[in-house]
């Protein structure tokens, strides 16, 4: 069987929130060519358990206890040329997301440079659509490849196929079904900056926009905006920002003229963070549980909180927002517990 069993095993460390959690049987798969065979395997020795997939553990909320947990763990960035007027990679599900960024970038190949320093591994990204500063991942999804789950059947799906949406894909809407074993991205050949955001404009005022200096802005301004999990504990953005049509945008503005928003093809997106500091969360907490001073939308584990206490806190923003605002915020990181 082509995985070590690594079990039981504490995932405290393996999770940026730092909740407790115990592995009873813990997994790493390491080749992608044997992961359905090695799935079979596994799920053959623990028949009675339901199968937890964990990856870098930056997105997710852990319960304190989890029967089995496999990690994809097979790691490679490989160059597969240029074809149809962009460079395709394919790159393994447990390889570093940022390590992916400045590699390509590295080589002169730009596209992802706005996704640098967001915590996670590459197998992760499709699920939540992970997205920065004006660009998703979903632009540059060529196929992706895996093993379904219920069937343990390997899959190679075309960008199509993923239905990726805002921080949502069908691998997040599927949960438990997919399991990602490597990603082909197509990066431009004709890369063009994407610099609309004013603090990435500040940052490079005067400068030509190549890639290198959007990917060094976008890490500074990531770094003086967000609290580090080594330091702080967290999941990153905890709530997806809300999109409302266009009468409840003229309400809300009618109200607050203040509200930041964005037009989208589905209506207007907000600013989560500003409805959360509005209401007055920023910098409070609920017993471990509490919202960062440095950003909003983080909510961070103070010392010794369980799942329970980050979602009670959650809920309690939920609420409050909703009863302010009348808009609903969506949490991020998916749930375990």
């Amino acid at each position: 069987m082509k995985a070590r069993n690594l079990g039981p095993r504490n995932l405290q460390a393996a999770n940026t929130l730092a909740l407790p959690c115990v592995a009873e049987h813990f997994y790493r798969l390491e080749q992608a060519e044997a992961a359905a065979d090695t799935l079979r395997a596994i799920r053959e020795r623990h028949p009675q358990h339901p199968l937890h997939i964990l990856a870098g553990g930056s997105n997710v909320i852990l319960p304190e206890h989890l029967p089995l947990v496999v990690q994809p763990a097979m790691t490679g960035i490989h160059y597969l040329g240029e074809q149809q007027g962009c460079h395709h990679y394919r790159v393994l599900a447990g390889t570093v997301w940022d390590a992916l960024v400045r590699h390509t970038v590295d080589q002169g190949h730009g596209g992802l440079e706005n996704l640098a320093l967001i915590p996670g591994h590459c197998g992760a990204a499709p699920i939540q659509n992970i997205g920065a500063y004006g660009v998703e991942l979903a632009e540059f999804v060529h196929a992706i490849e895996g093993v379904e789950l219920t069937e343990l059947q390997p899959f190679r799906h075309r960008r199509e196929d993923a239905r990726f949406a805002y921080r949502d894909s069908r691998y997040k809407q599927e949960a438990g079904r997919w399991l990602i074993t490597a990603l082909e991205l197509a990066l431009p050949a004709r890369w063009r900056p994407r610099i609309d955001y004013p603090g990435l404009q500040q940052a490079l005022a005067g400068q030509q926009p190549e890639p290198q200096r959007i990917l060094q802005a976008v890490v500074a301004e990531r770094k003086r905006k967000l609290p580090e999990p080594a330091q702080s504990p967290n999941a990153g953005s905890f709530f997806k920002n809300p999109v409302v049509d266009e009468y409840s945008m003229r309400l809300l503005l009618a109200e607050h003229p203040g509200l930041p928003h964005w037009p989208t093809e589905s209506g207007h997106k907000l600013s989560a963070a500003w409805l959360i500091e509005q209401a007055g969360w920023k910098g409070r907490s609920l017993g471990p549980a509490g919202v960062s001073d440095q950003h909003a939308l983080v909510l961070v584990n103070a010392g010794g909180a369980r799942a329970e206490d980050i979602l009670r806190l959650a809920r309690a923003i939920q609420q409050d927002v909703e009863t302010r605002f009348g808009v609903p915020l969506e949490i991020e990181p998916r749930c375990l517990a």
